[in-house]
């Protein structure tokens, strides 16, 4: 029997060290069919309110005056069947490369493997990753990460492959950003949310999918699955667990 394709549109946000704010690693996927639905109805979610189909959706670009607009991809993702989030909250202050021998490639990796792990762990299946094409190591990033996860024992059953694609034309990595964004605010110190908008955004994330954004997630939660890192002090067989 052949095994299904799932699709993962992954980024991360606010991962320099310059950034404010917890890092996010975290994306949206689902089958190949289910996530090509979704890219259409958030394209058409732009034409109804006026906005560019090539306009890319950000986070950082949440205002009062489009409140509506954001509302609506927010609402839309919520309602949709088997388009699903997975993100890792990472505060930034707890990585020490040092203690544990680590490059931030090496770290980068393994929160991934989190990423993908949660998801791959419960199905097989043929992952196609696509990471946010950012500069010329994203596909440098992409093929380290396929590498990472073909040595692990936990996923042998499942095929990987990874590539880069430019998120101003896949409205679903735009989703990712939206998404991360809404975490990492989520997940800010008070004093730092100081935007109506992105609050109200926030709120209906909480009413609407009836989960806490700062909480761990049920490991079988699939629509929505937030994993607060915590660093171990140790790594079992050099992977992160």
């Amino acid at each position: 029997m052949e095994k299904p394709e799932i699709r993962a549109y992954l980024d991360e946000t606010r991962h320099l060290k310059t950034n404010i704010g917890p890092m996010v690693l975290g994306g949206i996927w689902g089958t190949k069919e289910i996530c090509a639905s979704f890219n259409n109805k958030i394209k058409m979610i732009k034409i109804k309110h006026g906005i560019p189909t090539s306009q890319e959706l950000k986070w950082t670009k949440v205002s009062p005056a489009k409140l509506d607009y954001y509302k609506e991809i927010l609402e839309t993702f919520l309602n949709e069947p088997g388009v699903n989030y997975r993100g890792i909250i990472i505060d930034k202050q707890l990585i020490d490369y040092e203690r544990f021998g680590l490059t931030e490639d090496d770290f980068y990796y393994r929160m991934q493997y989190l990423v993908i792990r949660n998801i791959a762990c419960h199905r097989l299946a043929k992952y196609r990753l696509f990471f946010d094409y950012k500069d010329t190591w994203s596909s440098h990033k992409a093929n380290g990460t396929v590498d990472y996860l073909k040595k692990t024992g936990r996923l042998a059953g499942d095929d990987f492959d990874a590539q880069p694609l430019r998120s101003d034309e896949v409205a679903l990595l735009q989703v990712a950003d939206f998404l991360n964004g809404l975490f990492a605010y989520a997940n800010s110190d008070q004093s730092e949310q100081k935007s109506e908008a992105k609050k109200e955004l926030v709120r209906i994330l909480e009413e609407k999918s009836e989960i806490c954004p700062t909480c761990d997630s049920p490991s079988a939660s699939e629509k929505i699955n937030i994993l607060i890192w915590q660093p171990r002090v140790t790594f079992k067989n050099g992977l992160a667990s």
